[in-house]
């Protein structure tokens, strides 16, 4: 899909000017965004284009973060309006060691 041009993949601090038009965008690991960039990716969307943001603030690399970033600001600005979906999965689907330590720490 890359040769063929059918997928391309930008890192975000260099999307700055960038229209993306017809497509969609996945932005992914958003939980370790800020404000800042969340608009960058965001604004970023051209005509028939869709955002699609996925992340899980309870692992966001900060305690800080993890209240105060781009994704849970998101969420929480957006909530209500029609061009905005929100989709919360209640469990994880990793292994039990995995769940074991996401408990601990």
């Amino acid at each position: 899909m890359l040769s063929d041009g059918r997928l391309e993949i930008e890192i975000p601090y260099f999307m700055k000017g960038l229209d993306i038009p017809n497509s969609l965008m996945i932005f992914d690991e958003a939980e370790d965004s800020d404000e800042k960039l969340m608009r960058l990716v965001g604004t970023r969307m051209a005509k028939d284009s869709s955002l699609l943001v996925l992340g899980d603030a309870k692992q966001a690399e900060s305690q800080f973060s993890k209240t105060f970033n781009g994704l849970t600001q998101l969420v929480e600005r957006a909530k209500g309006n029609e061009l905005f979906g929100c989709v919360y999965l209640s469990e994880d689907l990793r292994s039990d060691a995995s769940k074991l330590f996401a408990e601990i720490f």
